[in-house]
């Protein structure tokens, strides 16, 4: 599976946001602290959320897999997120999913896409 570092050094479509992250990771042993959980993806997936919003931000979701990847297409349409594709996208959404996903009762905590503001009458 290739790394977000393997794909800077081939000029992916992430170049920009990646160049950065990496820069971050390689500035410090573990600049992502101890609440990243450990496993695979966890640097890839950690430095490239950490670059727009904290990890309070990716917990407090509780998204299925199904859930994490509208929230990706969500973030690439509103939010001007770099698309995630392939094998990337794949690695970012079995970590999400297996890390940050429903509670127990297997409910999300909050939809996946923000619902409009109604006018008030």
């Amino acid at each position: 599976m290739r790394t977000l570092k393997g794909r800077i050094a081939r000029g992916g479509p992430l170049l920009a946001v990646a160049a950065l992250l990496v820069s971050t990771a390689a500035a410090g042993a573990d600049e992502l602290g101890s609440d990243w959980p450990e496993g695979p993806g966890r640097e890839d997936v950690g430095y490239f959320c950490s670059a727009c919003h904290s990890l309070a931000i990716v917990k407090q979701q509780g998204l299925t897999r199904g859930q994490w990847d509208e929230m990706f297409d969500w973030m690439v349409e509103e939010q001007g997120m770099p698309e995630l594709e392939g094998e990337m996208r794949e690695e970012f959404l079995d970590y999400l999913s297996e890390n940050f996903g429903p509670d127990d009762r297997g409910e999300p905590q909050m939809s996946t896409r923000p619902q409009p503001l109604q006018p008030q009458k």
